[in-house]
């Protein structure tokens, strides 16, 4: 029996080191720096491990500071499957489609350090 998990790591290419910055019995992919490299956006479940890869019904969009901690997510309060993140250009903003059986629809996320709420 196969088993699946994905976790997020991180490459330093000056020296080819790997750092783990997830290590859960979720799911974690998809993670998308922050333009001032403080902060990665990623996608995320909560569910455990499976013997199949049926994670896309329970993603949401999940945000950690760069060194893995401090890890919340910031989907929540969209009751739906959500889709890659991307960071607005200038760091504001985090920007997520949510996917629904009958549409795609975009939803935004202000980032702020003290007040990180779904609009």
């Amino acid at each position: 029996m196969n088993f699946f998990n994905y976790d997020v790591f991180a490459l330093k290419v000056a020296d080819n080191s790997i750092r783990r910055l997830t290590a859960t019995e979720f799911n974690e992919y998809e993670p998308l720096w922050s333009p001032d490299g403080k902060h990665i956006v990623y996608r995320g479940t909560r569910r455990g491990l499976t013997d199949r890869e049926t994670t896309m019904e329970d993603t949401h969009v999940w945000l950690m500071n760069a060194d893995g901690g401090e890890r919340r997510e910031i989907g929540a309060v969209v009751d739906n499957r959500q889709g890659a993140p991307r960071w607005a250009p200038d760091g504001r903003a985090i920007y997520s489609p949510r996917r629904s059986a009958a549409a795609t629809a975009w939803y935004g996320c202000p980032f702020r350090e003290a007040n990180r709420n779904m609009l």
